[in-house]
C-alpha cells in the first residue's frame, strides 16, 4: 500500500470513529467527548491526533492485536488502544511516544495508567511490528460510572458502525497484518466477520502469565531498543462486567 493510500485509509477510519457521535451514560467516545471534570477542553482533538500519529507510525505492522473494547484507564484518555497516558509523555513514556507530539488529554491528578497496557507493550515492543486495536473501539462503562469498564453489547453500537470500523481497519488500513484476538469476545467478533485470528488469553484478571507466554511464541521476545518497558501502575484495575446483552 502506498503512503497516500494508507493516509487516506487512516483519515477514513478517524471519520468513522467521529461519526459514532458523542457518548452517553453508558458509552464514551474518546475521539468526540470532552467531559468537564475528566477531560481538557481540547481532549477529543488531542486523542484524534494521538491516534493519527500512532497509526501512521505503524504503517508497516505485520501483526494486529485486537482486544475487546476501550478501557477507562487506557484508550479512553490516550486515544490509543492498550495505552495509558503515562506511556505517552513524562518520565514513564515509551520510546515510540516520547517527544513525538503525543499528549495526555485528562485533568486527572495523575496520568491514567492501564494494567493491561503495562503488560501488552513489553510483549510487542516499540519497533512498530504490531498495531493495537479493539473489536469495539469505544469505552463502555457502567451506567453513570465513567471510570469503570464493562463488556460491550449490541445496544452500544450505532448503525452498525462497530462492524464497519473493524472491517475498515482490517481490510483497508492494515490488510496484510496477521490477526491476534486478545480475549474470547474479540475472537468471536473477528470470527463473526469471517476473519481468521490466533486467539490468546486476555492479560487482565490473572491472565498475564499465559498472555506473555503466548505472545512470546507468536512474536518472539523483543530485543534491544524494541522493548516496551513495563511501567508502574498508578490506578487499580476495575472489575469488568460479564454482561453480554443489554
Amino acid at each position: 500500500m502506498t503512503r497516500k493510500a494508507f493516509d487516506t485509509a487512516v483519515e477514513e477510519l478517524i471519520g468513522l470513529l467521529i461519526a459514532y457521535g458523542p457518548g452517553n451514560d453508558r458509552v464514551a467516545n474518546p475521539w468526540v467527548d470532552s467531559v468537564p471534570g475528566f477531560d481538557l477542553p481540547d481532549a477529543a482533538a488531542r486523542r484524534v491526533e494521538n491516534l493519527r500519529r500512532y497509526l501512521r507510525a505503524h504503517r508497516e505492522a505485520g501483526w494486529m492485536l485486537v482486544g475487546q473494547e476501550a478501557g477507562y484507564a487506557g484508550c479512553r484518555f490516550s486515544g490509543i488502544p492498550f495505552t495509558g497516558e503515562d506511556q505517552l509523555e513524562g518520565p514513564r513514556a515509551l520510546p515510540i511516544f516520547a517527544g513525538k507530539g503525543y499528549r495526555r488529554s485528562s485533568v486527572l491528578p495523575k496520568p491514567s495508567s492501564e494494567r493491561s497496557a503495562n503488560i501488552v507493550w513489553p510483549c510487542i515492543g516499540t519497533s512498530g511490528r504490531a498495531v493495537l486495536w479493539n473489536s469495539f473501539p469505544f469505552h463502555c462503562h457502567e451506567p453513570g460510572k465513567p471510570l469503570t469498564n464493562r463488556a460491550w453489547c449490541t445496544r452500544d453500537d450505532r448503525d452498525g458502525l462497530g462492524e464497519r470500523i473493524l472491517r475498515h481497519i482490517v481490510e483497508r488500513t492494515f490488510p496484510g497484518a496477521k490477526l491476534i484476538a486478545v480475549g474470547r469476545k474479540a475472537e468471536a467478533s473477528l470470527a463473526a466477520l469471517g476473519y481468521e485470528a490466533t486467539g490468546v488469553r486476555h492479560p487482565s484478571q490473572g491472565g498475564a502469565t499465559i498472555f506473555r507466554g503466548q505472545m512470546a511464541e507468536l512474536l518472539g521476545a523483543p530485543t534491544g531498543g524494541d522493548k516496551g518497558r513495563a511501567t508502574p501502575e498508578t490506578r487499580r484495575s476495575p472489575r469488568r462486567s460479564g454482561a453480554r446483552a443489554c
